[in-house]
């Protein structure tokens, strides 16, 4: 008799032989089997254990369930804790699992019973903390920890990859279609071949990530590390954008790939900032931006690389290009690009505006015209625009036309002194309340308010009626300050009474390595009275204020003001608030 084990059934078929029958005594069941029932033909039935696979199923029980074929657990997790003693393979069978598992154990294998794992999902995270193998499984995320290589085939992956630890991870033929992207945020080396990959983002420096081979790869980026493409289709993820980024210090190569916009239908651009090296790319060159190292000199083809360019040594002309001997000719043999030979110019054509008269030896010409933001205009030489010995072209500025109102032409000196004034005419500066600082002594008061109406609010120093109060501000003046004289001019108000404020205005210069404790100039003062309360005042400029120190350009100047309350014209017996101050120079 011939026994022979069918997994499909679970039974051990009986078959005759060798022209005759036997008795079956006994049954030894080997690793793998549990003996059943024997007889004498038939079947003998046996329980097939797989005592190296752990079985999860959506039948099993966690609890009593061994995790083998006929006795599976219920979860993955559960799955995982009964790995060991030789068994590190668990087998998914379809189903929906709710759950996240982690992977502690060196060389797990999980896997599905179904090729591409379709039907088996994991709505959860699967975390690999050690070395392992996924095979044909869909889950909501995946988390890669560790230092152990990691090898993922036929998965899908719906959310979120993160790539966090040291290790090797090989991705093959995987859906990683993650809405939330595949983040490279450790070291190592990343191989992702074939299908589908979304978002992939590198953000270590040691990391180095190959995607090759992939259909759809959607806004990759790179911020540190390296990332290489091979074989891929790119899409920018909206319109008009960048659809693939590289920053400054970063190395990235596009080989052998395609670049396209989010529909599909055009080429898009690519930013790179980094080393690059760009080989046989279809993309959007002229809307790129390349701010880093181009490591490849090559990165369109701009020549033509070959042993032989159509060799044809008919010279007729039905031959567009001919190659022989003496280099590359066109058509009738006539012009080629090396010096052993000669052609005839045969005729001579031209665009306006320039003109030819035709044939062998024609006249050649330029009209007049207008040089405008369309047009390109003619221009004219005498001989005394020419440098005979140079071969410069100047411009006769003796005997040039003159600008007028009316006409186009150059500036005289005269012309030139105007222009200059106008730029060297005075200028001012303004330094409002809130840049003053008062002085420790005799300093004067601070305040911020709102009027009611309006809401308007205004920073303000308010000088007292009875005392001469005083506040300093230290600034440097633009540099077209002629380094002279100054004037100020005072900004203020009053919330009451009546009467006039004289305001003072004196400065000081300091140039490098002066001590700073120094005396100021000579002030000068302005007399202005309250028209109304709350209202904007302005008072005339001051007389021309010498600025003590020697000012010279960029030497900061420190300006102080104050209230002359004792002056016989300071007559306001209430605070006067300070808005600002302008200083006029030239």
């Amino acid at each position: 008799m011939a026994y022979k084990f069918n997994p499909f059934t679970g039974k051990l078929d009986i078959a005759g032989g060798g022209g005759g029958a036997g008795t079956v005594t006994s049954i030894t069941a080997g690793t793998g089997l549990t003996g059943g029932t024997i007889t004498t033909s038939g079947t003998i039935s046996v329980n097939p254990v797989y005592s190296l696979e752990i079985h999860v199923s959506k039948d099993g029980n966690d609890t009593t369930g061994d995790g083998t074929l006929l006795n599976p657990v219920l979860t993955i997790t559960k799955a995982l804790t009964l790995v060991g003693a030789g068994k590190n393979t668990v087998i998914v069978h379809p189903g929906g699992y709710t759950e996240s598992p982690t992977v502690t154990s060196t060389n797990t294998t999980i896997a599905t019973s179904e090729l591409t794992g379709a039907n088996t999902l994991l709505t959860g995270t699967l975390t690999l903390n050690a070395a392992a193998r996924v095979s044909g499984l869909k889950m909501s995320n995946l988390t890669i920890t560790g230092s152990g290589n990691t090898y993922i085939s036929n998965c899908t992956v719906d959310t979120r990859v993160i790539k966090s630890g040291t290790n090797y991870v090989e991705i093959i033929n995987s859906e990683l279609q993650c809405t939330a992207g595949v983040q490279i945020t450790g070291a190592g080396s990343v191989s992702i071949v074939g299908n589908k990959c979304w978002a992939v983002a590198v953000s270590n420096a040691a990391a180095n990530v190959l995607i090759k081979d992939c259909f759809q790869v959607i806004s990759p980026s790179v911020t540190v590390g390296g990332l290489q493409f091979d074989g891929c289709a790119i899409f920018a993820a909206a319109p008009t954008t960048n659809a693939v980024t590289a920053s400054a210090g970063t190395n990235i190569t596009l080989a052998n790939s395609f670049v396209l916009n989010s529909a599909g239908t055009n080429v898009e651009r690519v930013s790179l900032g980094g080393n690059y090296s760009i080989l046989n790319l279809v993309y959007d060159k002229a809307n790129s931006t390349f701010t880093g190292t181009n490591l490849n000199a090559v990165d369109y083809f701009s020549v033509i690389n070959a042993e032989k360019i159509g060799v044809n040594t008919v010279a007729d002309a039905t031959v567009g290009l001919k190659l022989d001997s003496t280099g590359v000719k066109f058509n009738d043999g006539t012009i080629q690009t090396t010096a052993s030979g000669g052609g005839t110019v045969t005729s001579v054509t031209g665009t306006s505006p320039i003109a030819s008269s035709g044939g062998a030896t024609p006249a050649i010409s330029i009209a007049d015209a207008v040089a405008d933001g369309t047009t390109k205009g003619a221009a004219a030489f005498t001989a005394s625009d020419f440098n005979a010995t140079s071969g410069v072209v100047s411009i006769d500025y003796t005997n040039g036309q003159a600008a007028s109102g009316s006409t186009k032409g150059f500036l005289t000196s005269t012309d030139w002194t105007t222009f200059n004034n106008k730029i060297n005419g005075s200028t001012n500066i303004w330094i409002p309340a809130s840049a003053w600082i008062p002085r420790t002594t005799t300093g004067c008061g601070v305040d911020s308010r709102e009027l009611a109406t309006n809401l308007t609010n205004y920073d303000e120093l308010l000088f007292d009626p009875a005392t001469n109060e005083f506040a300093q501000a230290l600034t440097i003046l633009p540099n077209n300050y002629n380094n002279s004289t100054i004037t100020g001019r005072f900004y203020w108000t009053s919330s009451t009474g009546t009467g006039a404020v004289v305001w003072g205005l004196q400065g000081r210069a300091y140039a490098d390595a002066v001590s700073l404790d120094q005396a100021f100039g000579t002030a000068q003062t302005v007399t202005d009275t309250l028209i109304t309360t709350n209202s904007m005042h302005v008072t005339s400029a001051t007389s021309a204020i010498t600025i003590a120190g020697t000012p010279a350009a960029n030497q900061p100047i420190l300006f102080q003001i104050y209230r002359d309350a004792a002056a016989g014209g300071d007559t306001l017996a209430v605070d006067a608030r300070l808005l600002g101050i302008e200083i006029v120079f030239n």
